[in-house]
């Protein structure tokens, strides 16, 4: 399914890291960038906005939920995962509030991450079609009323016209 999305991974743990990453989404065509710390994500993705961003609730510095809150703060509209490690439930649900699109729950199987992944950007390429087809409709409406303005200009010289040959 993937056609060379870009995903960025936040996690200071490199064995996660290569686990997501390497082994489970880029062998799958999926553009893989990793960083370890939420500063460095927060730059790149304002640098390159990133089709998803998977990012690990025990960042050091910022959390992952600092993370989250400073992603919306500049603007950057990709959907975010957490990664939370079992028996942070309450932090996943804090999380969520604060606009995560969803959780892996940490150990994970290969093909949970990638299910959760795809649906994301699957909900990702559902959200832009919207738009585009919102923006497509709009323009079309604009160019309905531009015309019913011709015909109704149209009209009201052609009543003029008759008007004046009548009498």
């Amino acid at each position: 399914m993937a056609t060379g999305e870009r995903i960025l991974i936040v996690e200071n743990d490199p064995d996660i890291a290569d686990l997501i990453g390497r082994q489970a989404l880029k062998p799958l065509g999926y553009q893989v960038n990793v960083v370890g710390d939420a500063g460095s994500a927060i730059k790149f993705a304002v640098q390159t906005p990133p089709d998803l961003i998977l990012a690990n609730l025990n960042l050091p510095g910022l959390s992952g939920k600092d993370l989250l809150t400073a992603l919306n703060s500049h603007g950057v509209q990709a959907p975010l995962i957490i990664i939370a490690e079992k028996g942070q439930e309450a932090d996943a649900i804090q999380a969520f509030r604060l606009g995560a699109s969803d959780v892996i729950f940490w150990p994970v199987r290969d093909a949970e991450v990638v299910s959760i992944v795809e649906r994301a950007l699957r909900q990702t390429q559902q959200t832009r079609e919207r738009q585009k087809l919102d923006r497509q409709l709009s323009a079309m409406n604009t160019e309905l009323q531009r015309r019913l303005r011709d015909l109704t200009t149209l009209l009201s010289t052609a009543k003029a016209v008759i008007s004046i040959t009548d009498q």
